[in-house]
């Protein structure tokens, strides 16, 4: 079985007990506001730039067969460094078609100083080190790319790289595998996380059953917003559940997610009904979900679910601003900053006076 995922991470402490390797996959129903993978959400495979990697040697631009990525005189107009034609837009402007790329005219660099390493043919003809270029930068126009992934596997600083891989379960299992004493250990095993892993449920169902049979303690990261069908093929295979709750009121969980939570509040009762233990997770955004009503709803909602492990509360953090530009978008919550400690600290205390065990995960603010 293949599917799609985005990151392997290794020597995961957050994502269920022990030490972890978390398998994320690509693909989900939500668009939250806050998401923290963004590369998540398309089940596509998507481009990302680094541009702290960048080196401007001008080798994607070459390798760009479409015109999408072009290296241009910072200010000017003048043709650029790559392959393909020139937009229909920028024709009607009047906008010259790139030369031949013998006489297209390229930046200028010199071995020396500079970034980024040399791939190893280079290397054996003696070849140096580009020095970053001056004067010049990169621009991209994402309605001209075909997601080909060429420019990425040019890149040999990885400042392009495609965000999204087919891979095989047993090949995915194949990296779990490397990390099994550590998860003897410390009673960690594998996470499959995402998006909304159950979007490849047979995927997630392979992988499970291969860890399990391993000896792998499995757990299964899901907002829940698929049919029950997706459950019933990974459940039998799962050891524990962690359930992302976000909003109680489901209008205005559609504002925050694009989505009701009609479905979502359905596949937790069933899950509750299950002999599989169970962690409720609810990420406490400033605006959206941190108000005690809305705490005080999701914990009377699970209070009476027999095999809930705890409740865990999880602090909105900025990691994922780089993320949304590598990704050329615009990050949705610019400006807002990570839940006070203690406010974190009240909100914990409102679902533990309805009787349940809440953690609060790493990372609230401290006063000023």
């Amino acid at each position: 079985m293949t599917g799609r995922v985005f990151n392997i991470q290794r020597f995961s402490i957050h994502d269920g007990p022990g030490i972890r390797t978390t398998v994320f996959l690509k693909g989900c129903t939500l668009a939250c506001v806050w998401c923290h993978n963004p590369e998540s959400i398309a089940p596509a495979p998507e481009l990302a730039f680094f541009p702290t990697k960048c080196i401007r040697c001008g080798h994607c631009f070459e390798a760009c067969e479409t015109g999408a990525l072009r290296l241009v005189p910072v200010g000017g107009t003048s043709t650029p460094v790559g392959g393909g034609s020139v937009p229909r837009a920028e024709g009607e402007r009047g906008a010259e078609t790139p030369r031949p790329q013998s006489e297209t005219p390229r930046p200028h660099w010199d071995g020396g100083v500079g970034g980024g390493s040399v791939p190893r043919a280079e290397k054996e003809r003696g070849a140096q080190r580009p020095r970053p270029q001056e004067g010049w930068e990169r621009r991209y126009q994402k309605t001209l790319c075909r997601v080909c992934g060429k420019c990425a596997e040019a890149c040999y600083a990885e400042a392009m790289v495609m965000e999204g891989r087919d891979v095989t379960a047993e090949e995915a299992v194949a990296e779990v595998l490397k990390d099994k004493p550590f998860y003897d250990n410390s009673g960690g095993g594998v996470t499959l996380s995402g998006g909304e892993p159950l979007l490849q449920a047979d995927f997630c169902a392979d992988i499970l059953a291969r860890s399990k049979a391993s000896g792998i303690h499995t757990a299964l990261d899901t907002a829940a917003s698929v049919p029950w069908a997706a459950f019933e093929k990974a459940l039998p295979h799962t050891d524990l559940v962690l359930l992302d709750l976000k909003i109680m009121d489901s209008a205005r969980h559609r504002t925050a997610t694009g989505v009701g939570n009609e479905l979502i509040l359905a596949n937790a009762r069933r899950l509750a009904e299950t002999e599989l233990p169970l962690v409720v997770r609810v990420p406490i955004v400033p605006g959206y979900t941190d108000d005690e009503a809305n705490v005080a709803a999701i914990a009377d909602f699970v209070r009476g679910f027999p095999r809930l492990d705890y409740v865990e509360l999880l602090p909105y953090h900025r990691f994922a601003e780089a993320k949304y530009r590598r990704l050329e978008r615009e990050y949705p919550l610019n400006g807002a900053e990570p839940p006070l400690a203690e406010r974190l600290d009240a909100l914990a205390a409102v679902a533990a006076a309805r009787g349940l065990r809440v953690k609060v995960a790493p990372g609230g603010r401290k006063p000023p």
